[in-house]
């Protein structure tokens, strides 16, 4: 592999020092190609196929569904924007980055423009270690984003990324010392100004010895055009326990999950109204957005379904509502009166239901289990009474860091299921599977 990788990088040279004399496309093109190259999958492909022997291998790429995600905004560490697909990647030297796939060719590609960055921080790619990303309200091709910067100094800096010009600059730093940590997180744009907190946890040293830690929280808005900060005076957000988590053209949304309260401002933060008391025993695990028929999907479920009992009690419950744009909510009459989770397409709602299988105890002395039994299911959004089964993973393909489902295709994180011994853990293995479950077809994506 390394003779075809010199081989290639010479040819490429090559190449690139006849496209002076050529036109600027030929140029472009060549690019294009050791980009796509410096990002193909170096899998053992061999092992992964027979692991998923129910599968077979893709052999064709076709976005032809009429379903989609347009329009859908979904709670998710999956993000799609302008036919990409977004998702944060750890590679085997420790450096986090984002990757793409674009959903036209289903081809992957790193956020960073540069074809031949390592992607490390020796290297000096300034696209490690991004996270919590926001998309500008004008324009898809426009990213913010907090970047975690690991130096002398521990501090968090605001990022400004153009991926149509790849630009990237550093908008706003909040530094942070020895005994005091400050960490940002992005919340929405609205006004051309970008709502942001920061948390910031502070270390208590009485008599030369730590004691405890002091948490403050600040919330504030950035202005886009002049990057002038303000301090916003919200009584009611400098609780810990109230989160901003979703915001539209109408209201701010917070999830009080301490009191099990669901509720909305206006976007100036006033006129506060409850929709949802969901109760203490309960919690949100899903939120996603239709914006064009305006409706909120939610759902509540028992905490106990996370809880470290392997056990099963007959009156937990999981649910689905939806509010409207007045703030307004019914339940939906779904097949299973335990749902954990859901995902949202245009037709579709494809969720998980607690149907748990134990399978021992882990190292840290907590029951291994798979609460959602490796299986996802739909139902028409139309009639959402009956279901489908749309994915087994056969307790061998794990989703247990997420998925996501566009057209006829399931994105998801692979986890393997580990036995040492007594022992057993699921280990997230930094490879991502696309299956196709109308063809039943996998392609698999090494996200290192």
């Amino acid at each position: 592999m390394k003779i075809r990788y010199a081989f290639f990088i010479i040819l490429l040279i090559c190449l690139t020092s006849l496209s002076s004399c050529t036109k600027n496309n030929a140029k472009d093109d060549t690019l294009k190609l050791a980009e796509k190259y410096n990002q193909e999958d170096l899998i053992n492909y061999d092992y992964l196929n027979k692991l998923t022997y129910w599968l077979t291998p893709e052999k064709e790429y076709s976005y032809s569904s009429d379903d989609s995600m347009n329009n859908i905004d979904i709670e998710s560490d999956y993000l799609i924007k302008n036919n990409k697909l977004y998702f944060s990647v750890s590679n085997n030297t420790g450096n986090n980055l984002y990757a793409y796939i674009d959903l036209k060719t289903g081809d992957k590609f790193f956020l960073c423009p540069d074809p031949f960055c390592p992607h490390t921080r020796e290297s000096g790619c300034k696209y490690l270690d991004l996270f919590n990303l926001i998309f500008s309200p004008s324009s898809d091709n426009i990213i913010y984003a907090v970047k975690i910067v690991l130096s002398e100094d521990f501090y968090n800096v605001i990022c400004f990324i153009d991926t149509e010009n790849d630009t990237y600059r550093e908008i706003y730093k909040v530094n942070s010392n020895e005994n005091i940590r400050n960490y940002i997180r992005l919340y929405f744009i609205h006004d051309n100004k970008l709502y942001f907190s920061i948390t910031q946890d502070e270390r208590i040293i009485e008599n030369g010895e730590f004691t405890s830690v002091s948490i403050k929280y600040y919330y504030m808005a950035l202005d886009l055009h002049t990057n002038e900060v303000e301090t916003l005076n919200i009584e009611f957000l400098s609780q810990e326990y109230e989160h901003i988590v979703y915001v539209n053209d109408k209201y701010i949304f917070f999830d009080d999950y301490e009191n099990g309260r669901f509720f909305a401002t206006d976007l100036n933060f006033e006129n506060e109204r409850t929709i949802l008391d969901y109760g203490k025993d309960f919690s949100r695990t899903s939120l996603c957005y239709d914006k064009e028929t305006q409706e909120l999907f939610i759902v509540i479920c028992s905490k106990s379904f996370f809880s470290s009992s392997a056990e099963k009690n007959d009156i937990e419950t999981g649910y689905v509502y939806c509010i409207n744009n007045n703030l307004e909510y019914h339940k939906l009459e779904m097949p299973s009166d335990k749902i954990i989770d859901i995902k949202l397409t245009r037709k579709y709602i494809y969720y998980t239901i607690y149907d748990p299988i134990y399978y021992g105890t882990s190292p840290r002395n907590i029951p291994c289990i798979d609460e959602s039994g490796n299986k996802i299911y739909r139902v028409s959004r139309d009639n959402t009474t009956s279901s489908e089964l749309i994915f087994d993973g056969h307790e061998i393909l794990f989703f247990k860091n997420g998925y996501i489902v566009t057209g006829d295709y399931i994105y998801m994180d692979y986890s393997a299921l580990v036995n040492e011994g007594s022992m057993y853990w699921f280990r997230y293995m930094r490879t991502a599977a696309r299956i196709n479950f109308v063809d039943n077809t996998i392609k698999w994506f090494n996200i290192d």
